[in-house]
């Protein structure tokens, strides 16, 4: 358990295991990386994660963050949310508060910003457009760009070759993708592993 007090830059890595940046304690970081890199300042977050080839970005604030990721791109800035993601070409965007919102897309854009509502959807080549608050989002697509506007939200998506955009509140995030791009800022971090600054 190592903790920087340096400022956040971007560290590249070839090796299995990489580093994790820390600016304050009080966090639990876990990351076996491959060619990623790195950025991330958090405050009382706990962030796992398993990438290979991957870029990741972490401002959380209370989060836990899960990702094992292959060709994907997955930003999030959450606070009080949990969100799951197993991608394959898709894009998913969510913005949530207090919403479930789970998706599995082949070739589909599904568009959801709800309020007290259950939303399941099946699609492939389809777009779908909700606005919802306080939902339950559930859809089975491939090829899919999901974007979700929720609060208090959990997001469970299984794609690949995605692109996966959450800003949320209270947010926990777990995504199994490759190849992928994950975007957090995180404070008080600490690494099992080396600390480089």
């Amino acid at each position: 358990m190592l903790t920087s007090t340096q400022p956040v830059r971007m560290l590249t890595s070839t090796q299995p295991v990489r580093m994790l940046i820390s600016t304050q304690p009080n966090a639990d970081i876990y990351s076996s990386f491959q060619n990623a890199d790195i950025y991330s300042s958090c405050l009382n977050a706990d962030i796992y994660s398993s990438c290979l080839n991957a870029d990741i970005y972490s401002s959380c604030l209370n989060a836990d963050i899960y990702s094992s990721c292959l060709n994907a791109d997955i930003y999030s800035s959450c606070q009080n949310a949990d969100i799951h993601s197993s991608c394959q070409n898709a894009d998913i965007h969510s913005s949530c508060q207090n919403a479930d919102i789970t998706s599995s897309c082949q070739n589909a854009d599904i568009h959801s910003s709800c309020q007290n509502a259950d939303i399941t959807s099946s699609c492939q080549n389809a777009d779908i457009h909700s606005s919802c608050q306080n939902a339950d989002i559930n859809s089975s697509c491939q090829n899919a760009d999901i974007t979700s506007s929720c609060q208090n939200a959990d997001i469970t998506s299984s794609c690949q070759n995605a692109d996966i955009t959450s800003s949320c509140q209270n947010a926990d995030i777990t995504s199994s993708c490759q190849n992928a791009d994950i975007h957090s800022a995180c404070r008080m971090l600490t690494s099992t592993q080396p600390v480089e600054c």
